[in-house]
């Protein structure tokens, strides 16, 4: 369903390249995004906790049978329950691609719960390149904004308060260096500037930084 949705508004706006507001008129596709991944979350904790209590406690048998101890249960994190569930790319879309506080926050939120690999995306780098979008499209936009008062069904919140064009990243590119990854590049256009993709930002792994 996850694929299925973003699959949906991914067609209906590629014609739209010039403008980043044509996702506004998806807040309700993305609300059921981040509530299907929210809910996917929530029954892999569940299953992960019943299995954790399953096999708490030391199983003695015959010689030869397998022996489960605490320790041995505990060392299965969410991560690994997840990661044949192609997690990132849908919360990754919906973090840099939604505008609305709330739900891109949460998408944000769930990519750092992750510590699991999906080919060379990692959960951790995957959330800090989420979370740096979001630091660069919204900046002071929302300083001063009460957010008790708007519903996260909606991408303007509140009158006035919808994220401009000026200020979303379009054909966000993302490069990663080094085998381990050493730094990652992002790269973005913006409106009034053509065609013309610039460098906004580089993050050192190492030191856990962006420069």
């Amino acid at each position: 369903m996850s694929y299925h949705t973003m699959l949906t508004i991914m067609t209906e706006t590629c014609i739209h390249r010039n403008s980043e507001m044509i996702f506004d008129n998806h807040a309700h596709q993305f609300t059921e995004l981040i509530n299907h991944l929210s809910k996917t979350y929530e029954l892999c904790t569940q299953d992960l906790k019943a299995a954790s209590n399953s096999s708490s406690a030391v199983q003695h048998g015959s010689k030869g049978e397998r022996k489960w101890t605490q320790s041995q249960s505990q060392s299965h994190d969410m991560a690994h329950t997840i990661i044949d569930l192609g997690w990132f790319i849908p919360l990754f879309y919906v973090a840099v691609k939604c505008r609305n506080r709330d739900i891109r926050r949460q998408a944000a939120q769930l990519l750092q719960l992750t510590n699991h690999r999906e080919g060379f995306w990692d959960g951790k780098i995957t959330a800090c390149i989420a979370k740096r979008v979001i630091e660069i499209e919204e900046g002071d936009f929302y300083d001063g904004f009460d957010d008790t008062e708007h519903s996260p069904s909606t991408n303007s919140v509140g009158p006035g308060l919808t994220l401009p064009e000026s200020s979303r990243i379009r054909d966000l590119e993302v490069q990663m260096e080094g085998n381990p990854l050493e730094k990652v590049l992002l790269y973005g256009g913006f409106e009034g500037i053509g065609d013309i993709s610039v460098c906004i930002g580089e993050y050192h792994v190492l030191e856990q930084r962006w420069v």
